[in-house]
């Protein structure tokens, strides 16, 4: 509507467009009257009552333009008000039909629907309208033509849609949809019906928003029933009605937002995807928007989504649960509930889901670090710098998301024990990945929780699942990368030498060599001697002749030497004692194979161990040669038996007859291992250079040493002369 503006206007209502609006010869001449015309003074209260009078003259044409605009309003009113009498004169037959047959009355809605909302009338035409059709209308919800019905809620929902004050139907039409889909008992048998008519609440939702505060009662009753209605569609729209509903009238919502957990629940379980989505969604906003009473209800169905098999469920819980976490009332109370969920998300098979996860738990982190920043000021400060050793190729936690995790671990690791021996498989194998993203938070603070860390492992490596295992000891070379040696192997070597269960002993053995993995070899060289002691005790490594149990101890000493390579010298004797220990109490083929992998590795240690400085190190090495020579030297080949002579020539000039006698027992076996693949012809030179260096040595001071190498060269008399 344009609004007419009087013909004059005062100086208050004229704009500086406006002013000087005369021709140029008009302002020339005006300028030189002025330059030429003495000016008039005024007082100051000629001034003011000037303005009073200006001021009077613009509010007085300010009332003129209202009264204009209300005129015309009520012009148009009037205007609205006789074209919807035209209409409703037209209808007056149709709505008199609508008492008639079944076939009448359906052509009368029809015709209804033809002369009002199809017929594109003003937004005032259609209000006047829909004012007297409404009840009628509503009458016809009830009707036994299922057509009839449907066409009268297409008729109410156009409405509601184009009118401008749909708040005006809602004093009939609540109590009547509360009827209809609200009761125990379905009053609407047909289940398109009764999708149309909660899609029209939806929509009343939608155009009508805070006028529905005085329906909470009756919305909240027609959610409860629909959202367990057996029409899967019906249930994902009530959810989607449920989301709107909350959000217009949240300060409504909040006291009955706990009567629609129970028939969620009840429908989380959907066998169709898109309706539990749609519940995960809906659930969001009601815990949300409601008193917080009712998260511990919904949060062990939620755990149980993230293992759905639809990928589009497990993004909407993880989008739910990122939410809570950012944005619930009360969500300190929540943090060790929820936070175990959304890191679960963080090693889900589709990408699309872990990067989810991974960002909204960097928002978690950053908002908790943005709230509590005097509380870890120091730590911002100078804690920026990851701890030494930290694992290569992986992004270290932002402060707050770690601040979130320590404060939280002692009551993570109680769940996560009890969850590592679920019945269920999924179950146990997200759990054993979600402690090692816990163990990566944690970092150091983790050797806290050590003692019930270890009892965790322990029982995660019996599970026949091997997802669970090979999870378990990523978890465990976690802590050996941020637990002190000091502290894990003071509880590990007494569980190796004491195991936690008769009936698995091994599981110690598989845990240490995990932890003994994530360690640094600075770290861990001074506790050399103490671990490879332990591993050569009577009760450790001839114990148990289990299989599994001997595969564990072999692992130990795989891991020490890689870990430790050439420090590994100092106690290679224990450890050659740990693989012939083995070899003597299993035949197992696979085994022996490892046997001698493990011979191979140790053989450079052991070698340059014949050199060392101290008595005790060359006695100990050449005892070690001895050893791999008995047990193992009939199964390598020539090539790696030539590498060990020539060393123990040199031990046969030893200032120590101790160490000459050892080395001449070794020499012994290596002759005794010279079997038919030893070829005389081919090795002539090495056979050449050993009997020559034995002849050197049958004049040697001690006449033991001259007897034993006598001994030696008869006890080879019999093999082929080059």
């Amino acid at each position: 509507m344009m609004l007419l503006l009087p013909p004059h206007r005062c100086s208050l209502c004229v704009s500086p467009d406006d002013v000087n609006l005369s021709s140029r010869p008009q302002r020339q001449r005006a300028r030189a009257t002025a330059g030429t015309r003495r000016p008039t003074r005024v007082s100051a209260g000629e001034n003011l009552l000037k303005g009073t009078s200006a001021l009077d003259t613009c509010a007085g044409r300010l009332q003129v333009l209202v009264a204009v605009a209300t005129v015309k309003m009520a012009a148009m009113a009037a205007g609205d008000g006789h074209a919807a009498a035209g209409v409703l004169r037209g209808l007056a037959r149709h709505l008199n039909c609508l008492n008639e047959d079944k076939s009448t009355r359906k052509r009368a809605l029809e015709q209804i629907k033809r002369e009002t909302v199809d017929k594109g009338l003003s937004g005032g035409v259609l209000q006047e309208v829909f004012s007297a059709l409404l009840k009628p209308l509503l009458k016809c919800l009830s009707d036994p033509i299922e057509r009839c019905r449907e066409t009268a809620i297409a008729v109410i929902a156009e409405f509601i849609r184009y009118v401008p004050k749909p708040e005006e139907s809602l004093p009939y039409l609540m109590p009547c949809l509360a009827q209809r889909l609200g009761e125990s008992e379905i009053l609407e048998p047909a289940e398109e019906l009764r999708l149309s008519a909660v899609e029209m609440l939806t929509l009343t939702v939608e155009v009508c928003g805070k006028h529905l505060a005085p329906y909470v009662n009756e919305m909240i009753n027609i959610l409860q029933r629909t959202i367990v209605d057996p029409f899967p569609d019906v249930k994902r729209e009530s959810c989607k009605c449920t989301v709107k509903f909350a959000e217009c009238v949240p300060e409504h919502f909040y006291m009955q937002a706990e009567s629609l957990v129970k028939p969620l629940m009840q429908t989380i379980t959907h066998q169709h995807s898109r309706v539990r989505g749609s519940v995960i969604e809906a659930t969001r906003v009601v815990i949300q928007h409601g008193t917080g009473k009712n998260v511990d209800d919904v949060l062990s169905h939620l755990a149980q989504r993230l293992f759905d098999d639809s990928p589009q469920v497990r993004k909407a819980v993880t989008a739910v649960v990122g939410d809570w976490l950012l944005h619930m009332r009360d969500r300190y109370s929540y943090f060790h509930k929820l936070i175990p969920l959304l890191l679960s998300s963080i090693s889900d098979e589709i990408p699309e889901i872990r990067l989810l996860a991974a960002d909204l738990w960097r928002q978690v982190g950053a908002q908790w670090e943005e709230e509590n920043e005097d509380d870890i000021k120091d730590k911002m400060d100078f804690l920026l710098a990851p701890p030494p050793f930290y694992p290569p190729g992986v992004e270290r936690p932002g402060l707050g998301c770690r601040e979130l995790v320590v404060r939280n671990l002692g009551r993570l690791v109680p769940a996560i024990a009890h969850d590592v021996t679920d019945w269920l498989v999924p179950t146990r194998v997200r759990t054993s990945q979600l402690l090692s993203v816990l163990l990566l938070h944690a970092e150091d603070h983790s050797t806290q929780h050590l003692q019930p860390l270890l009892a965790t492992l322990y029982r995660a490596c019996t599970d026949t699942e091997r997802d669970v295992v090979s999870n378990s000891l990523a978890a465990a070379k976690l802590l050996g990368t941020f637990v002190p040696p000091a502290v894990f192997l003071k509880l590990l070597l007494d569980h190796v030498t004491t195991p936690y269960s008769s009936s698995h002993p091994w599981t110690p053995l598989m845990v240490l060599a995990a932890v003994l993995g994530g360690c640094s070899r600075p770290l861990l060289k001074p506790h050399l001697e103490q671990i490879a002691n332990t591993l050569t005790r009577h009760d450790v490594c001839q114990e148990y002749q289990q299989v599994i149990y001997l595969e564990q101890l072999l692992a130990c000493v795989d891991v020490l030497l890689r870990q430790c390579e050439s420090d590994c010298g100092s106690v290679s004797l224990q450890l050659l004692q740990v693989l012939v220990t083995v070899q003597s109490l299993s035949t197992e083929t696979n085994l022996s194979e490892k046997l001698l992998c493990l011979e191979e590795k140790l053989r450079p240690q052991v070698l340059s161990a014949l050199d060392e400085d101290s008595q005790m190190g060359r006695l100990f090495a050449c005892r070690s040669v001895s050893t791999i020579l008995k047990l193992i030297g009939n199964s390598l080949h020539p090539d790696a038996l030539n590498k060990f002579y020539p060393e123990l020539l040199k031990r046969l000039d030893d200032s120590s007859e101790e160490v000459r006698g050892v080395a001449l027992q070794a020499i012994g076996h290596w002759l005794s291992n010279l079997t038919k693949d030893y070829d005389p012809e081919l090795c002539a030179p090495h056979l050449q250079l050993l009997f020559q260096q034995l002849l050197l040595h049958l004049d040697d001071p001690d006449a033991s040493v001259q007897d034993r190498v006598l001994d030696e060269i008869e006890s080879a008399s019999d093999f082929k002369r080059v």
